[in-house]
C-alpha cells in the first residue's frame, strides 16, 4: 500500500505574498514529496501557484481593517483545515499568523509554523489615536493567537527580541533566517537584454549619462514614498540630470495609504504603478532607494538590488540595516529625513566608481548570506526536520501571459493571467481567467516586452 503523503497547508493573506516570496519554497516541498495546499484570497497569482503543482483554496480576507469577510474568515478557515487535515500548517502575513494557529488546533493535530516577514504596522510606533487603538487590539490578538504556534520564524533578530521580551516565545522554538532569500538565477546580471534596459531608461526619461533613482514599494506612507518625493525636490532638472521613479501599487484599506493627491509628478519624479519587470528595472537603475520606517523583516528589494549589483540608499531602520553595511554596499540615512536622503543620493549620483564598488560588494554579501536556497534549507532542516534536504534547481520566467517553470533543467510553459500597472495587491477577490493551462512555446523574441 502506498504511504500517505505528508500534507502541508500554507495560509496567507494574499496569493501575491506566497508567489512573490515563497514560490521556491512551495516548489521545494512538492519536489520533496509533500502534498501542498495554499489557502489565500483568489487572484492572478493563485493561477501561477497551481502551475507549481500545489492546490489553491480561495478564502477571502482583507489585509487591513475588513468587514464581513474578516468575521467569517476563522469559520471558513476552520472548515477548510478540518477537511484537509494537514500535518503542518505554515502561516504568513499578519491575519493568518493571528487566526490560523488557534483555528488549526481546534480543527486537527497539525503542527503550526508562523513566519513573520517583519512586525509591520501593529508593532510600529506613532500614529493617531485610532491607529494606536488598532495596534493595541491587534497586539492582544497576536498574544492570543501565538499561544498555539509551535515554531516561529523571524527575518531579523530585532523582531525575535520583541517577541522574547513580550513573553511570546516561552518554551517555543524560534528561528531567524535572512529574509525570504533571492533566487540568483532569476535575479542575475548575466542574461539581461541591454536593449530592454535602454528602453526602460528612455521610458523613464533619463538620458544615457543621467542618473536613475528607483524606489520599489507599496504606495504607503511608512515606506517613505513622501520622503522620496521630497528628496527629489532637492535636485534641479537642468543641472543634475537625474530622475526619481517610484514603482508599486496602491492598497485600499490601509491606515498607511497615501492620498493620490499627494503623489504629484514633477519633471524629476514619476510614479509608474505596479510592474512585473522588476529585475530589468533594478538593472536599469543607477541607485535603489528605500527610505522606509515600516518595521521591515528583510526588504526583498534591497536583497534583489544586491543581486543585480546596484548600490542602495536606505534608512537606518530595523531590517534595512541587516542588508546594508554603511559605506560598503550602500548608504544608511536617518528615518523621516528627506534632506539626508537627498544628500546620500547626491553622493552616489556624483560618484559612478563608488556605485560600482558598492554594487559588487552588495552582490558578494547577497551570495554569501541571502540566497533563497540557504533560507529554505534552514527552515526545512530546523522546522520540518529534514536532514540535508536536496533542493531542486528552480527558477521562473514570465513573458507576456506565458509563465515558464524550470525545475532541474526541465521547463514547462503555462498560460497565466496578465497583470496590469493598475493592479492592487488588496484586490484579490476579482475573477480571473486562463486557469494555468499548459501552452507550447517554441521560440520567444528576446525583445518581447515583459512590463505589466
Amino acid at each position: 500500500m502506498e504511504s500517505r503523503k505528508t500534507k502541508i497547508v500554507i495560509v496567507s493573506g494574499t496569493d501575491h505574498a506566497v508567489w512573490r516570496f515563497r514560490r521556491a519554497f512551495v516548489a521545494a516541498l512538492i519536489h520533496l514529496g509533500y502534498d501542498v495546499t495554499v489557502i489565500s484570497p483568489d487572484g492572478p497569482y493563485a493561477e501561477r501557484l497551481r502551475c507549481l503543482g500545489c492546490t489553491h483554496e480561495n478564502i477571502s480576507v482583507d489585509r487591513f481593517i475588513g468587514g464581513s469577510a474578516d468575521i467569517i474568515y476563522p469559520f471558513r478557515l476552520y472548515r477548510m483545515i478540518r477537511r484537509i487535515r494537514p500535518d503542518i500548517v505554515y502561516t504568513m502575513t499578519t491575519k493568518p499568523n493571528i487566526v490560523a494557529p488557534l483555528v488549526t488546533k481546534l480543527a486537527c493535530r497539525a503542527s503550526v509554523c508562523s513566519v513573520f516577514g517583519g512586525l509591520g504596522f501593529i508593532y510600529s510606533t506613532g500614529g493617531n489615536l485610532f491607529a494606536k487603538i488598532i495596534k493595541s487590539v491587534a497586539r492582544m490578538m497576536m498574544r492570543c493567537g501565538t499561544r498555539f504556534t509551535d515554531h516561529f520564524v523571524f527575518q531579523n533578530t530585532e523582531d525575535r527580541d520583541v517577541f522574547q521580551r513580550s513573553g511570546l516565545l516561552k518554551k517555543k522554538h524560534s528561528l531567524v533566517v535572512n529574509g525570504s532569500g533571492v533566487n540568483l538565477r532569476e535575479f542575475s546580471c548575466n542574461d539581461i537584454d541591454e536593449h530592454r534596459i535602454n528602453e526602460i531608461r528612455r521610458e523613464f526619461g533619463v538620458s544615457p549619462t543621467g542618473t536613475l533613482v528607483v524606489m520599489i514599494s507599496r504606495i504607503a506612507q511608512n515606506k517613505g514614498i513622501l520622503d522620496f518625493i521630497d528628496a527629489s525636490t532637492h535636485f534641479s532638472d537642468k543641472k543634475d540630470n537625474i530622475r526619481f521613479i517610484h514603482v508599486g501599487s496602491l492598497e485600499s484599506g490601509s491606515l498607511e495609504s497615501v492620498l493620490s493627491s499627494r503623489i504629484v509628478e514633477t519633471p524629476l519624479f514619476k510614479q509608474v504603478g505596479f510592474r512585473t519587470d522588476i529585475r530589468e528595472i533594478i538593472r536599469a537603475a543607477d541607485i535603489i532607494a528605500l527610505p522606509s520606517y515600516h518595521r521591515e523583516g528583510i526588504p526583498n528589494v534591497l536583497v534583489e538590488a544586491g543581486a543585480m549589483k546596484r548600490a542602495v540608499v536606505t534608512t537606518d531602520n530595523v531590517g534595512c540595516r541587516d542588508v546594508v553595511d554603511h559605506g560598503v554596499n550602500g548608504l544608511l540615512v536617518p528615518i523621516k529625513n528627506p534632506a539626508a536622503l537627498a544628500e546620500a543620493i547626491r553622493i552616489l549620483a556624483d560618484d559612478p566608481e563608488m556605485r560600482k564598488r558598492m554594487g559588487e560588494a552588495g552582490f558578494e554579501k547577497v551570495k554569501q548570506q541571502f540566497t533563497v536556497e540557504s533560507v529554505n534549507k534552514k527552515i526545512l532542516e530546523e522546522v520540518f526536520g529534514i536532514a540535508d534536504p536536496m533542493l531542486p534547481e528552480f527558477f521562473t520566467e514570465e513573458i507576456g501571459e506565458r509563465l515558464c517553470i524550470n525545475i532541474n533543467g526541465h521547463s514547462q510553459w503555462f498560460r497565466v493571467p496578465s497583470i496590469g500597472n493598475d493592479h492592487e495587491l488588496n484586490a484579490g477577490r476579482k475573477k480571473h481567467l486562463n486557469h494555468g493551462e499548459p501552452v507550447e512555446v517554441h521560440a520567444i523574441s528576446s525583445d518581447f516586452r515583459v512590463a505589466g
